[in-house]
């Protein structure tokens, strides 16, 4: 091996080096602190459920991922009121932070992912035929499933199926 490329391997290794490499465990257990969050906020967070599977929704050319969580807790009378729907964002500048189904900010990512899974079925099957800048779009969108099962969990809550 030439000098040059000994020079160019080194600085290779270098910025291998720097790189931070996040593992699935280590996303997960992002996740996990980030729905704490909305847990410690509940009036009685010991109380929490997690009903279903959690949905990651990432969106390219932002740095941000939400996750949509179904749950309920009890209330100040001691009640479950009912399942709720949380949205929690993940940004790498700031904390994570949550909107609940009640707030004028939340949108509902789980109909959103049926619809576009329903979308991309009509497109795979070729009833719809699209651009390339509309499968672009359509790409720049990204859902995945996490366990809730595995949430709770590690929460500390119980889990229902739904």
């Amino acid at each position: 091996m030439g000098r040059f490329s000994k020079i160019i391997l080194a600085i290779f290794l270098i910025f291998l080096a720097g790189c931070s490499i996040d593992n699935d465990e280590d996303i997960f257990q992002r996740y996990v602190e980030a729905t704490q969050i909305l847990k410690n906020d509940l009036k009685d967070p010991t109380s929490m459920r997690i009903y279903g599977d959690i949905l990651v929704v990432d969106i390219k050319d932002t740095k941000g991922i939400m996750l949509s969580i179904i749950y309920d807790s009890k209330n100040s009378y001691g009640a479950y009121p009912g399942k709720s729907q949380a949205n929690i964002l993940l940004s790498p500048d700031e904390d994570p932070s949550y909107v609940g189904e009640g707030s004028e900010h939340f949108v509902d990512l789980r109909y959103l992912y049926e619809k576009q899974e329903e979308f991309r079925n009509m497109v795979d099957t070729g009833k719809y035929e699209i651009t390339e800048e509309m499968k672009e779009s359509l790409n720049s969108v990204t859902f995945e499933i996490i366990s809730g099962e595995q949430m709770a969990k590690e929460l500390g809550v119980e889990y229902y199926k739904n």
